[in-house]
């Protein structure tokens, strides 16, 4: 193709692209939930969405397709769904153009196929045009667009029937069921694609079913299994094959949902889903039992094993048809969306359940798409395929009065689930495996509120993550758009030894527990000081403080401590510490160190002024401090004053006085004293200048020594 045919290819393909129509989607009045899209008009049956076992959505390319009928081309098409516009794009591909068919459509990672039969409620024999036919497409990536292969459509069977389900096994053969005639029929093909068998009643199905009753098909676990309700016996059987057995070679029927007490509990109503890697099935399924307290819907599980459990999903009184299941195995989730009744008005409602519980909560679930003036949707269509946090959740319906196609599409996440980690422990800069679930699209990892310095998705269920620097010992975290999980165990971060140095002042010792004093990870310590005889201990110094006996230190880092040992007086006050300061022309004076918290300590401060000045106030080591003695020199030229507090100090700290006016020159010093009595410390005082004991403050001399005794 040279250069001006390939340019007037492409002007061709945008000119036909610009030509086809787009389904502009409104969720306004009067959709409530979800969106509506076009209207499909009467040139088609009136439930085009529909049957209930039948699949009318896919994922490829990173985009949601739709068999879709289009009114203005009398044809099923092929439609890209645009998830920011939330519009149905036609892509001019034509399916079956019979108005009166329906499709179940699969898509096998290379090929599309559309299985396409016409409906009835009464299956039949019938002509070559109304056969049942399979189509098969190629996808092209640079257009984004489907071509139909050669030498299709082909038959499959000479049918008329209410549901037709394809599906694909490990193989590659292509197999199909539906009932006709009070039996459940198979077709499959025959060394490729194109070919295909004679149909065949299934060989351990037993007993004929009635008219209404249908069957369904799934690939699961290198297997085919068939599904099919006999509204007869009163029973939903399954049986399946070996994907390398001849192909009428079939286990026994089992049955997936069969209650003597309840009876009726199988109705024409079939959805099968499986694609978890343990090869677990799901299935729902309806009853016809019609007390309003009867369950009406079960999901089915069927596990590895061939054990089959079920779980009620709605009760009659939710009044729920037409009820569709998907797995979401990244997140853990099984989706189920249902037709519900309200008043007469038909909506479409939705609940999710964990895989590994399905418990659903009571009643008839969110609401998923509603309008206020499309009373009668129904009809719910999805996907064969998994779903995961790239696909989201789409759903496609009809309104079989209205005439409209409606959907809603949700993001699909779960908050991560943390079940185990390994190691236990570590420096930074480790390796962390963690395991879980729901951690897809992860965003955030955290060492106890510490950012990991790298991490990496491995899967949905494990993430290895790197110890960050700073991170201390704590839970381990996992963040996605839904919220974030945390482990219930501790991770320990270890360390280079953190040393605590020890030392005393005094006759004593020092006691750590645990002993050693080298520490690999953070560590509490508890230090006591033991005093040795005639001695007893007076406080800490260092990176304890205070006078608890023993206290304890959290080793984070290096640290040192000090005991201090004091001579034992048999009771009598001792001086442990003074700390001085001064000023000149300021109205404050403190201490130039701090002075040792001390419970229970007496402290006394005596402050000095030339001139004469009296203080305001006096504050420090948190403690309420009280005036004991003011007393003026003869002249008035000097005064000092005794404060003194007592009690359970804040914290090591220094002490300030506050004067009335600013003298020349201030000395501030402050005494700690041990052994003193609470509440009632100071006995008697006494004070005077040359004038005489409490002397007045004029005539007297600054120069004399005087003297008087304490009585």
């Amino acid at each position: 193709m040279d250069k001006i045919t390939r340019i007037s290819t492409c002007l061709q393909c945008i000119l036909l692209l610009m030509m086809l129509p787009v389904w502009v989607s409104a969720q306004s009045t009067p959709v409530t939930v979800g969106y509506r899209s076009a209207d499909y008009g009467t040139t088609v049956n009136s439930t085009p969405a529909g049957e209930n076992p039948e699949r009318k959505l896919w994922w490829n390319d990173g985009s949601w397709w739709g068999c879709l009928w289009s009114d203005s081309a009398a044809s099923y098409r092929i439609y890209r769904f645009d998830i920011p516009t939330q519009n149905w794009l036609d892509t001019g591909t034509d399916l079956d153009d019979r108005d009166g068919s329906k499709a179940d459509v699969l898509w096998d990672g290379q090929k599309l196929y559309v299985a396409s039969h016409i409906f009835t409620n009464s299956p039949s024999a019938t002509s070559t045009a109304n056969a049942a036919r399979l189509y098969r497409y190629s996808y092209a990536p640079p257009t984004q667009t489907y071509h139909i292969d050669p030498g299709f459509p082909v038959t499959v069977n000479s049918a008329k029937s209410k549901t037709l389900v394809l599906d694909k096994d490990s193989s590659g053969q292509l197999w199909v069921t539906w009932v006709q005639d009070g039996r459940v029929k198979i077709n499959r093909s025959t060394g490729d694609d194109l070919s295909w068998g004679v149909p065949f009643d299934l060989p351990v199905q037993g007993d004929s079913t009635t008219g209404g009753d249908i069957s369904s098909l799934i690939a699961f676990d290198q297997q085919i299994g068939v599904m099919w309700s006999n509204q007869a016996n009163r029973i939903t059987y399954f049986a399946a094959r070996n994907d390398s057995d001849p192909d009428t070679v079939w286990s026994p029927r089992e049955n997936a949902l069969a209650d003597a007490v309840l009876d009726s509990v199988s109705n024409d109503e079939i959805n099968l889903a499986a694609c978890d890697s343990d090869g677990n099935l799901y299935a729902a399924t309806r009853t016809q039992l019609d007390n309003q307290d009867d369950p009406q819907v079960y999901i089915l599980k069927r596990d590895p094993a061939g054990s089959w459990s079920r779980h009620l999903f709605g009760r009659v009184s939710d009044n729920h048809r037409q009820t569709i299941v998907l797995v979401d195995e990244a997140n853990d989730q099984l989706h189920v969306i249902a037709t519900g009744n309200v008043s007469s008005v038909e909506s479409i409602y939705r609940k999710s359940a964990d895989l590994s519980v399905l418990l659903f909560p009571p009643g008839m679930g969110t609401p998923f798409i509603e309008s206020s003036s499309d009373l009668r949707i129904n009809r719910v269509s999805a996907t064969k395929q998994c779903l995961n946090h790239q696909t989201g959740l789409l759903v496609l319906a009809n309104d079989q009065d209205s005439h409209y196609y409606l959907h809603n599409f949700i993001e699909l996440t779960a908050a991560p689930v943390i079940e185990s980690f390994s190691p236990q422990h570590g420096p930074a800069g480790t390796t962390v495996r963690i395991s879980g679930r729901n951690f897809s699209g992860a965003s955030a990892v955290q060492f106890n509120g510490v950012s990991a310095a790298t991490f990496s998705v491995i899967s949905s269920f494990e993430i290895e993550a790197t110890v960050p620097t700073g991170a201390s010992a704590g839970t381990i975290s996992v963040t996605n758009l839904s919220g974030s999980g945390v482990s219930d165990a501790a991770f320990t971060v270890t360390y280079p030894p953190f040393l605590l140095s020890t030392s005393t002042l005094g006759p004593g010792s020092i006691t750590l527990d645990p002993p050693g004093g080298s520490y690999d990870t953070v560590t509490s310590v508890i230090a006591g000081a033991v005093p040795d005889p005639g001695y007893i201990f007076s406080g800490w110094t260092g990176d304890l403080s205070g006078s608890t006996n023993p206290d304890t230190l959290r080793m984070d880092r290096d640290q040192n401590i000090t005991a201090m040992f004091v001579a034992n007086n048999g009771g009598q006050a001792a001086l442990q510490e003074t700390r001085s300061g001064s000023s000149s022309l300021s109205t404050t004076v403190a201490t130039d160190t701090p002075l040792t918290r001390v419970d229970g300590a007496l402290y006394l401060a005596a402050i000095t002024t030339k001139s004469s000045r009296n203080v305001i106030s006096v504050s420090g080591l948190g403690l309420t401090w009280q005036l004991l003695r003011a007393q003026c020199s003869g002249r008035n030229h000097t005064s000092v004053e005794i404060w003194m507090a007592q009690g359970n100090p804040a914290g090591d700290g220094t002490v300030i006085a506050t004067l009335d006016a600013a003298p020349d020159n201030a000395v501030i010093a402050v005494s700690r004293y041990a052994w003193v009595a609470e509440g009632d410390p100071v006995g008697a005082i006494i004070s005077g200048n040359t004038n005489g004991l409490s002397g007045t403050c004029s005539g007297g001399s600054d120069t004399n020594s005087y003297a008087f005794d304490i009585t």
